[in-house]
């Protein structure tokens, strides 16, 4: 239920439709430095109370930020900045607890069992985003508003769903938080923890670049009045390529290694961001840019799962966590402040140009520093031969 976000194909629309790009795009840097403030503190809470209630929290705040969403109207910049505070809160609080409450699930189980079933579980999740997407679409053609109606029913059920959970079992809570962030960056010593941690962090910049510039290049090919439909339907199509994607990780993690997975992720994700540069540019560029944004979300997907493992064997149960809000909070900090500095720029086209070549710096430092770790960061010796059944 947690990929049941219903706006996720309209809400740049949405905001448009509301506001002029440049408060858009200050609404999303309000969002994405609500997440750096809460980010760390509710992986504590999560390593310190307990992963059942943190998630409980983070429920209860999407139900009530989508409810701002749909009570917005032209202008509200307050209102909707409110509710991209309690998003904030909502996704803040699901970063990383949700990975290591299955993670302390299966702490007995076989090494590789947590890494088929992250995957599993994220292929379910981009399968929901899909189903959502689509009637998102529709919701736009209907009444925007209730795509976000629909996201405060779905975060509703998660809650009560959440209500029939139990905590999993640990031995050791967290420390006290200046101990516990000191007991995290110790960690970061580790040669392989440190790439992992930095490479994802970058990665949620280059991820989310597409998101913002994707709806704006949809509007170009569709127009006005079927954008939000289009928008859908592309989506729903992205999730389903993802889900797909999301079953070969471990498949990909064991025939290339990791270092070879996370290589190709930001390899792709740079020339989708190229891409979407040359569309503002030439009209044909625009289909390709579109086209090749349908796989926006594989990369991500297929090294979520391995990512994971391979960094939450390396921490321990009590800062685990701590030590994936550490990483998002870095990630979502670099892309509040790139939103800030594309705001810089007022033209589309100029503000693309900067996310390029921010992404072809980012990929010199992934081969620089991945491409040299391949026996740091592979997870496992044995390569598989054959695709995943």
């Amino acid at each position: 239920m947690t990929g049941l976000h219903f706006w996720y194909p309209i809400f740049f629309l949405y905001f448009l439709a509301r506001l002029p790009l440049v408060q858009v795009l200050q609404l999303e840097a309000i969002y994405y430095a609500g997440v750096v403030l809460l980010e760390v503190p509710s992986g504590w809470f999560s390593d310190r109370i307990g992963r059942r209630l943190t998630l409980l929290i983070s429920k209860a705040a999407h139900v009530v930020s989508a409810l701002l969403f749909a009570a917005s109207g032209e202008g509200d910049f307050v209102l909707l900045a409110t509710a991209q505070l309690f998003l904030a809160a909502g996704f803040a609080f699901t970063s990383g607890t949700d990975a290591a409450f299955l993670h302390d699930t299966l702490q007995s189980s076989a090494a590789d069992r947590y890494e088929r079933l992250e995957a599993r579980s994220s292929r379910l999740g981009f399968l929901a985003s899909a189903l959502a997407a689509g009637l998102g679409g529709v919701c736009w053609v209907l009444d925007p508003r209730l795509a976000y109606i629909l996201t405060a029913g779905s975060s509703l059920a998660a809650f009560l769903l959440l209500l029939k959970m139990v905590e999993p079992p640990r031995t050791v809570r967290a420390a006290a938080p200046l101990k516990q962030l000191k007991s995290c960056l110790h960690d970061m010593r580790d040669a392989a923890v440190w790439r992992l941690v930095a490479w994802w962090a970058g990665m949620i910049v280059l991820w989310h670049i597409p998101w913002e510039y994707l709806q704006p290049a949809l509007k170009d090919l569709s127009g006005d009045s079927l954008v939000g439909f289009t928008a859908g339907v592309h989506w729903t199509l992205a999730m389903l390529l993802a889900a797909w994607a999301a079953g070969l990780g471990p498949w990909l993690r064991a025939r290339f290694g990791l270092s070879g997975t996370l290589l190709f992720s930001t390899l792709f994700v740079t020339i989708l961001n190229a891409s979407m540069w040359l569309a503002v540019q030439h009209q044909i560029m625009t289909v390709v840019a579109v086209a090749l944004a349908l796989g926006r979300s594989m990369p991500r997907a297929a090294a979520n799962a391995p990512h994971r493992a391979a960094l939450l064997s390396r921490i321990g149960e009590d800062r685990k966590a701590t030590m994936l809000s550490l990483q998002s909070l870095l990630g979502r900090a670099l892309f509040s402040l790139t939103l800030l500095l594309l705001a810089v720029w007022p033209d589309r086209q100029e503000q693309l140009a900067v996310a390029t070549g921010l992404s072809l710096v980012f990929l010199l430092l992934a081969v620089r520093f991945l491409g040299r770790a391949s026996h740091i960061t592979r997870v496992g010796v044995e390569r598989g031969k054959n695709l995943p059944q």
